[in-house]
Parts: structure tokens; sequence; C-alpha cells
């Protein structure tokens, strides 16, 4: 069955939050499987071809069944809050010019009509800032009031859709029996608009009341205020007591490049994966390997990520060797000295978690770059494709996922316990599957079940329960944390990119989407800004995945396939708070 793409998604990216019950999500589902059950059986393949002023194309929908029982508990939703409400008020532009000609029964009506609009089209820019600015336990009232704001304006798209598809059901009537039986109905068009023009007026004083909340409780400061994340810095130091397993091929991989002998300029080497692999791990194990001792300096910055600042690099570079910089040195003598260094001493310098614009990435690569020839070699870790090839001089090194058994290997090591434990052999290798070959992830469900292991329920948790909602359950100080570095990344995307991404949550964990449906859908949610303009909608919704694609929160599958990440899917699912 074809059914509206536009509005499906609507529905669904309306379901509870994590603060409601899955009571009231399974509820709300259900109503917008009903509300898909009704829509017409005609599709179209682009935006520009729909014919009416008040519906949204049709997309065929192939990849959220109408079947599932409930939609996964949604993350920020609260955040579409914007892209509704400019849906609402271009809808209600377009029909503002039918309903003053059609509608008599009340002069106010399109007064109300117009003062909705203007007042969504001048929300739409407040939501934006606030959705930015919406994380964090203390912005649980701004986060509130954005879901508010969402739910009014899909009310109000919702009034204005009925009072059409009545209007519509009463003029397609073929006959004066069938006119007569829809006039003495509750779909009398009459009846419709008397109705909808005082639920209107309701609304309209509601959406005023509302608009004026955050003022009024004192949490106007947060929508202008920007997040700060602390972000744990990462250093050289390794504890030689906790085994690195499944990467010893990739250690002797790296280190043939960073020893062989140097023909040229500086050689820049990317270690490139998704978060959670290791990158940080094996670049601490190349760092403190006894052959890089023959460099005169081993120098390890940790990159703030996506925050790219070359004078806090240079510094940092220039403070472990023996030359010194003054305090007030400018960026030009910073970079100076840094090419001074790489040009006089052979070093190996380790830049840990890159990841920034692609103009400062540049930068930071002609800062490094002597064009003399050097002994000194860079390793860059990134989590960004499009960075480490931005960066490198050489191919970048793709990190692959590890085995079963180096999962095994690891969770056991964490959880300090192994197959001689009886809980161990019941839960262990259903635990470790659901790592999806990420280190990181059986580190931290081995700190779960280390917390408390002679307990049954702990490995039942471990196995089943959702790792967002373990993370949220559990001490911080008695488990390995595992989301923090996801959530940097997720909040320091461009605010169009991520509330595509959230908008995948729609659909079931390991649903494989079609990317050009997807697509689609995202453009008749109006999701994609063209950047100034100037390119189509379905390139700038390209860039948008191949974007995602770079970052490891899609992956391809197959040629027109794309499947969301297994951590980020976890990170979709939680309640960001």
């Amino acid at each position: 069955m074809a059914v509206n793409g536009s509005d499906f998604g609507r529905k669904a990216v309306r379901a509870k939050g994590g603060d409601e019950t899955l009571k009231s999500q399974s509820q709300e589902t259900n109503r917008s499987k009903t509300k898909v059950m009704k829509m017409t059986n005609n599709s179209v393949d682009s935006p520009s071809s729909a014919q009416s002023l008040h519906c949204r194309p049709h997309l065929l929908v192939v990849l959220c069944s109408c079947s599932t029982p409930s939609l996964p508990a949604m993350v920020g939703t609260e955040m579409l809050a914007a892209a509704a409400v400019s849906q609402v008020a271009r809808k209600i532009g377009e029909i503002i010019g039918a309903a003053q000609g059609e509608v008599t029964l009340c002069c106010s009506f399109s007064d109300d009509l117009e003062s909705i609009k203007d007042t969504l089209v001048y929300l739409e820019d407040l939501l934006k800032n606030a959705e930015r600015n919406s994380f964090g336990s203390e912005r649980a009232n701004l986060r509130h009031w954005l879901a508010q704001i969402k739910s009014l304006a899909f009310d109000i798209e919702d009034m204005v859709d009925d009072y059409y598809s009545s209007k519509e059901q009463f003029e397609g009537s073929s006959s004066y029996a069938q006119k007569g039986s829809l006039f003495c109905s509750l779909s009398n068009p009459v009846i419709s608009k008397v109705s909808m023009v005082h639920k209107m007026k309701s609304k309209r004083e509601l959406l005023q009341t509302r608009q004026h909340l955050p003022n009024q409780y004192h949490f106007i400061s947060h929508i202008n205020s920007v997040v700060d994340f602390d972000e744990k810095q990462t250093t050289s130091y390794r504890n030689s007591d906790i085994i690195l397993f499944g990467r010893d091929r990739d250690l002797e991989n790296l280190m043939d490049i960073i020893m062989q002998k140097s023909v040229g300029e500086i050689s820049i080497i990317s270690i490139v994966g998704p978060m959670g692999l290791g990158k940080t791990s094996l670049a601490q194990l190349v760092f403190n390997d006894a052959r890089t001792k023959a460099f005169s300096f081993r120098i390890w910055v940790h990159v703030s990520m996506g925050n790219v600042s070359l004078e806090k690099i240079g510094r940092d570079i220039v403070s472990q060797t023996t030359e010194r910089i003054e305090g007030n040195m400018q960026l030009q003598s910073i970079k100076n000295a840094v090419q001074t260094i790489l040009n006089k001493y052979s070093c190996l310098i380790v830049l840990d978690n890159l990841w920034g614009k692609d103009e400062e990435v540049n930068e930071l690569k002609q800062m490094l770059l002597t064009g003399i020839q050097t002994e000194s070699k860079i390793v860059v870790t990134t989590h960004s494709y499009k960075v480490a090839e931005l960066v490198s001089t050489v191919p970048p090194y793709k990190l692959s996922a590890l085995s079963e058994d180096d999962c095994l290997s690891i969770f056991s090591q964490r959880a300090m316990t192994g197959r001689g434990d009886p809980l161990f052999r019941e839960y262990g290798e259903e635990i470790v599957r659901r790592c999806g070959g990420t280190p990181l992830v059986a580190n931290f469900l081995g700190s779960v079940v280390n917390a408390q292991r002679q307990r049954r329920e702990i490995w039942k948790a471990a196995k089943d329960k959702d790792m967002w909602k373990i993370e949220e359950d559990y001490p911080e100080d008695k488990i390995s944390p595992l989301f923090p570095s996801f959530k940097i990344i997720y909040y320091n995307m461009p605010h169009e990119l991520r509330l595509c991404f959230v908008y995948c949550s729609i659909f079931p964990k390991g649903s494989v989407m079609d990317k050009k449906k997807l697509i689609q859908q995202w453009i008749a949610l109006d999701m994609i800004e063209s950047r100034h303009g100037t390119l189509p909608l379905d390139v700038t919704a390209e860039k948008y995945i191949d974007e995602l694609k770079a970052i490891y929160f899609l992956q391809v599958i197959g040629r027109h396939q794309l499947l969301i990440s297994f951590v980020q899917m976890e990170l979709l699912q939680r309640k960001l708070a």
C-alpha cells in the first residue's frame, strides 16, 4: 500500500520521548497506523508533482512496516519542533488565500490563521537555537517547551487536514443521496467549518500563551547559551596490565609505515574508523612501542573534538620539546616554531581525536607540512573518513571491527571472570554478540557484569537491556561509560544533519533503508535546506548522507541501501538528558 510519507513520518516522530511510558508510545503508534490505513493509494515520484495546496506528496514507505508493534524510544524528538513549525507555517500560508475566499462564517478566521502563521514564523529561528542548546538535565523545561510547541503545531495541521478531508469528501460525492447523507452527518463540511473556526481561535490563544513561557518561567537564557560538554582528555599513558586484544597485526602494519625511511616531506598517517573501535588505544601502543624511541621527541596532543585550535595544538607540540615559545607569541610565530621543530628534529607526533571543519583540517595540515625532507612522522586518529582523507599524506589506515573471540576476551578481562563461571557459560556468548565487534561495547558490558557478577539479573541486563538504560541506571564510578564520545559527535553535528539522523529513528532497529526513499521522505518533511539556495534539494540530501557515512553513523549496504550503525542506533534510542 502506498502511504503518505510526510504524514507517516510526521506521526511517527510524534511518538512520545523517553520520559513517557511505553503504553503512551504504543497508543500514539496505533493512532498513526489507523491514519496510514485510511490514506489513499496515490503516490508520486517527487515533491514537485503534488497537485493540492494543502497536501504534501505521497511517498511509498517501504521500510517502516505498519505492523511494527511499537516505535523505538525516541531520542531528542523535541528537536523536530523547528521542522514541524516550518512545515505548518508554510501549509497555513498556502491555504490562507483559499480560506479567505471560502470561509465567511467568522470574519476573524483568516485573522486567526494569519496570526498563527506569523507566530510560527517568528518562533522558527528561536526553536532552532533552543534545539541546539536543549541538552542536559538542567534544561528539562526547555525540552518540555519544545515538545509542547511541536505537538501544538501538529494539532493545528491536523485541524486543517481534517477540514479539507471533509470538504473534499462532500464535493466528491456523486449523488444527491450521498450529499444529503453527509450533510446530516458529523462530516458535514459546514459543521466542520464552524467547529474549526472556534478550535482555531483556541489554538491561536494557546500558541500565544506558550510562546511566552520561556520568559515566564525564566529559561529563556538557556535558548541562547551553548551547552558545554566535558570531554575526557586522552594521554599517551596506557595501563600495561590491560591486554589490547586483536590489534597485533594493526600495530605491526602501522610500525612498518612509521619506521620506514622518509624520501620526501613529512608523513601524516591517519587511523580511521567508527567510535569505539580502539583507535586511541592502538595509537598509545604505537607511541609506547620500543621502536619509537629512535625519534628525538615523542609528542602526544589531544585535540578537542570539533575544536581544531591551531594555536593550542602548536603550543602543545612545542611544549613537549626543548624549544620554547613566549606566552604572547602570535599564531604565525607558533606555526614557524612547529615547522622548525619538525625540520630540526625527528619527531613522532600523535594528534588524537581530530575532527573539525574542512578548512580547519586543511589549515592544520599546512602548519605541519614543512616542504622539505624530514624524518618526522605524524599519526592522526579520527572517526571521520573525510577528515582522514583531508589530512593524510598516505592512504588512511582503516581500522576494522574485532572478531567475536577478541570481544569475548575483552569482556572476560573487564568482567574479571571466564568460562569457569556458570553464569558466564549461560550468558557470555550472547552478551558478546551484542558488541558488534566494538571493543568499547565489550568493555562497557564487562564493567556492568563486574559490578555485581554473582547476580543473575545483572547478566540478563547485560544481555537484553537497552545500553543507554544500563548506563543511566548504574553509577558512573562503577562502569566504563559508553555514550559520552558519541554524544559529543551528535551534539556537534550541524542542526539540519542532526535532524535528518534523528528522523532515522522511526525505522525499527536493523532496518535497511532505501537511499532514494529516505531522501524523498526528508524532502517531503522539509528537513533539507539547500545551502546558499544553489543546490537542488536531492543533491543536498545526498551530501547529508555522505556526511553521515563519513562519520560512520550510516553504513552502505549494497548500492542504494543504508543501515544505521550499531552503537549509533543505540544512541538514537536513548533519552538525551
